[in-house]
């Protein structure tokens, strides 16, 4: 695993950022994966208002230094605006950074837990376990005889 900081980061990870794309949101996606990877399927596509009430006070970063990492994959959430447009795509990277092309860097999660407990809503941690029965299952298939 590559991992660094970076120290010099031109556009460092904000809170304020972060609320004012949570702001404009009406309607997010919700992803096991990359969104990219539509294998997986759509886990849920909450308009709620208090779904996404509960998603912007899970959302809190710890502002600083930017932590990068060169692997990708983690649960991510589409924003969306009311007229369609797609505002951001917040990746749950290793389960405590939020990584999103709205800074550099990824930004550590100030309660890690609490943003996994809103995907849960949505059934993630099942989905999970099942791709990796599915995996070992694969795996211990190569080694019959």
């Amino acid at each position: 695993m590559d991992e660094r900081y970076e120290p010099d980061c031109p556009d460092p990870p904000t809170q304020a950022v972060l609320d004012t794309a949570l702001d404009e949101t009406t309607r997010v996606r919700v992803w096991p994966g990359r969104a990219s990877d539509r294998a997986a399927g759509l886990l849920a596509e909450p308009e709620d208002a208090a779904e996404l009430a509960a998603l912007r006070e899970a959302l809190q970063i710890v502002e600083g230094r930017a932590w990068s990492c060169l692997c990708s994959g983690g649960p991510t959430i589409e924003l969306f605006a009311a007229d369609g447009r797609p505002i951001a795509s917040l990746m749950v990277h290793k389960k405590v950074v939020l990584r999103t092309a709205l800074w550099d860097g990824d930004a550590p999660l100030r309660d890690p837990a609490a943003v996994w407990r809103w995907l849960d809503r949505f059934g993630l941690s099942a989905v999970l376990a099942r791709g990796e029965a599915e995996l070992e299952q694969r795996v211990e298939a190569l080694f019959e005889d």
